[in-house]
């Protein structure tokens, strides 16, 4: 973590640098893909073409809820309490999870801005 470069990345939390990993792939092969899927890999098994499955051919992002709020969830919890303070943990317990492991995007333009806001 301290070889990261820049060494303002060093401060990221690992559950967020990837946004900023996958925002710099997606800079540099600009205009290459109409079609990203986002994931963990431990989220991940393909049985089909996902963006098929979900009938994705229009321009947009497509992320899927959890079923639970925030503050149910320790996990999640964690997560922002470790990169936002207790006090944004608080202030989000009652919003529902929108799962980040996996996102389906139908364009770049959509796919940068959820980037920068993840970041």
């Amino acid at each position: 973590r301290n070889e990261l470069e820049p060494p303002s990345l060093r401060d990221d939390h690992p559950s967020t640098f990837r946004w900023v990993l996958i925002e710099a792939f997606l800079n540099r092969t600009s205009g290459r893909y109409n079609r990203i899927l986002m994931a963990d890999i431990r989220d991940t098994a393909f049985q089909s073409n996902p963006f098929r499955a979900h009938g994705i051919s229009l321009p947009g992002l497509y992320v899927f809820g959890e079923g639970a709020t925030i503050g149910s969830c320790g996990w999640n919890t964690g997560w922002i309490r470790d990169c936002f303070g207790q006090g944004m943990a608080t202030k989000l317990a009652p919003r529902a999870i929108i799962c980040s492991g996996i996102s389906l995007v139908g364009e770049e333009p959509s796919a940068g801005a959820y980037l920068r806001a993840m970041s």
